[in-house]
């Protein structure tokens, strides 16, 4: 998957499949992770970062209670 520039949508999802795989447990790691390896500007919006930070809380809410988005 890749965006036209290869760094905001697709540093998003990078940091994103950082969370999902455990590489990183925070999203600001995630994303500290992805400019470090990427460029200083991947995940170039504060709407994306805000949507890894939220990527994450979604995460470890599954954890606390069974798969993300279980109904019960």
């Amino acid at each position: 998957m890749h965006c036209k520039g290869g760094v905001g949508r697709a540093g998003l999802v990078a940091a994103c499949v950082l969370l999902a795989t455990e590489a990183q447990s925070t999203a600001a790691d995630a994303i500290a992770e992805v400019r470090r390896r990427r460029c200083k500007t991947a995940v170039e919006t504060t709407r994306q970062e805000e949507f890894v930070a939220k990527y994450e809380a979604w995460m470890r809410a599954g954890e606390a209670g069974g798969e993300a988005g279980d109904e019960g």
